[in-house]
C-alpha cells in the first residue's frame, strides 16, 4: 500500500443530502440495508458512519473487497468479540484471525478442493430435481425459501454427508432464526444490545450438528468406510466436538447464503 492508496484516506462522513436520503429509506423500508444503500447512491464506494461509540467505515464494489480481502495480513482482523456473528460462530474459521485461521483453513481445505466439488455435480443436482418435483403443478411457490431448502440439501450431502430432507421441515424455523441472529439490525450501531428469543433456536440447531457429529463418529467406530468429505475430515483431525461444530455452522450459514 502507498500513501495515495484511495483506501487509507479518511473517508468522508454523509452529508445532508445522504443523510436525509437515509431517513427517508429507512422510514419508507424500515431496513438498515436500503439506508446504507441510500447513504450508497450518494456518498459513493467509500464512507463512514460516525456513530457514538461505533465508527465503521462502509466500503463497496469489487476494488474494496480486493483489499479487504488481499490487504496486507494483519492489518484488518475479521472478530470482533461484541459481533453476533462471533458470537454464534464462536471459533469458526470465518471469524478466526492469524495462525488459527490459517490451522482452520489449511484443515478444511481438501474437503472444499475443486476434485471435491467436480466430483459431486451429480448429487447437487438430485438435490434439484427433488426439490423441483415437490413443486406443484400450477401456481406459485416462494422462490427466496426454495432457493434456501435447495441451498441447504445440496450443502449437508456434499459437505456433511447427510440428506437434510428428512429434518428440514422441524429444522426450517430454527435455521431462519439462526439467520435472523445475524441479520442487519441495530446490533449494527448497538453491539451490546439484548437479544431475547434466540436460545432456543440456537440450543437445537447446536443439538443438530452435534447429532451429526456423534453419528459419524460412531458409524467409524462401528466399521463404516470413512469419507473424505468435510465432516469426515474434521472428525478425522484434533478438533474437539465443540470445535467441529463451529466449522459445520459456519459452513451452513455462510455456504447457505
Amino acid at each position: 500500500m502507498s500513501a495515495s492508496d484511495p483506501m487509507l484516506i479518511d473517508p468522508p462522513a454523509p452529508n445532508g443530502a445522504a443523510s436525509r436520503a437515509a431517513w427517508r429509506a429507512l422510514r419508507r423500508d424500515r431496513s438498515l440495508l436500503t439506508a446504507l444503500a441510500a447513504v450508497h447512491a450518494e456518498m459513493g464506494d467509500v464512507f463512514s458512519l460516525p456513530l457514538p461509540g461505533f465508527s465503521p467505515v462502509v466500503l463497496v464494489g469489487p476494488a474494496a473487497a480486493r483489499f479487504v480481502m488481499l490487504g496486507p495480513e494483519g492489518d484488518l482482523s475479521w472478530r470482533f468479540e461484541k459481533d453476533p456473528v462471533a458470537r454464534l460462530l464462536r471459533h469458526g474459521v470465518l471469524v478466526e484471525d492469524g495462525a488459527a485461521h490459517d490451522a482452520l483453513r489449511t484443515l478444511m481445505t481438501p474437503a472444499l478442493h475443486r476434485r471435491m466439488i467436480d466430483a459431486e455435480v451429480d448429487t447437487m443436482a438430485r438435490c434439484v430435481d427433488a426439490r423441483l418435483d415437490g413443486w406443484p403443478s400450477d401456481g406459485h411457490v416462494d422462490a427466496l425459501d426454495e432457493m434456501r431448502a435447495i441451498a441447504l440439501a445440496v450443502l449437508t450431502e456434499t459437505l456433511f454427508g447427510v440428506d437434510i430432507a428428512p429434518d428440514l421441515e422441524r429444522l426450517w424455523r430454527v435455521i431462519l432464526r439462526t439467520l435472523a441472529y445475524i441479520s442487519p439490525g441495530v446490533w449494527i450501531v448497538w453491539p451490546d444490545a439484548p437479544r431475547p428469543g434466540y436460545g432456543r433456536a440456537l440450543r437445537k440447531m447446536d443439538g443438530y450438528l452435534h447429532r451429526l457429529i456423534a453419528q459419524r463418529r460412531a458409524a467409524e467406530r462401528g466399521g463404516g468406510a470413512g469419507r473424505d468429505d468435510l465432516l469426515g475430515v474434521l472428525v478425522h483431525s484434533d478438533l474437539s466436538d465443540d470445535m467441529i461444530r463451529d466449522q459445520l455452522l459456519t459452513m451452513l450459514i455462510a455456504g447457505h447464503d
